[in-house]
């Protein structure tokens, strides 16, 4: 089963969403997820699991920090992104199968991949910016 995960906006009044705007939100959970993983930071917001000694050894010796955060080579991220997006949610998915099966792995191992509340504030405070921008091309065009 692929490993995606689905969000849904914060609620703003009077923001009026549009697929553009969600592909950016989900754009912006993306990215969070992925500063997040690479700090060893689960969807829960507490430190991810230890890594066995046999890979952190594996990581050490490519110059990588000895923690589980979803790096080795950067091919799973890469084949990260927004599948598809609608007025009210953003669709995210992994578009290459074996890197599909890596992160299904890793995350149950553990759940790195979701909206952690660090990332809703973060999604939240985009959202606000796009309503910001919205409200200020709408003054703008008004006069």
């Amino acid at each position: 089963m692929p490993l995606t995960f689905q969000f849904k906006p914060p609620r703003i009044p009077l923001f009026r969403k549009n697929s553009d705007d969600m592909r950016e939100l989900g754009e912006t959970v993306l990215a969070s997820n992925r500063e997040r993983a690479v700090r060893g930071v689960n969807a829960n917001d507490v430190a991810a699991k230890p890594l066995t000694p046999k890979y952190a050894k594996r990581k050490q010796r490519r110059g990588l920090p000895p923690i589980r955060n979803l790096l080795l080579d950067g091919n799973m991220w890469g084949a990260a992104g927004v599948l598809e997006v609608s007025n009210d949610h953003a669709h995210i998915a992994f578009f290459d199968g074996l890197q599909q099966v890596k992160a299904n792995t890793n995350n149950q191992i553990d759940e790195f991949f979701g909206v952690a509340r660090t990332d809703d504030k973060r999604v939240s405070e985009n959202a606000q910016a796009l309503v910001d921008a919205k409200v200020a091309a709408f003054r703008q065009g008004s006069r």
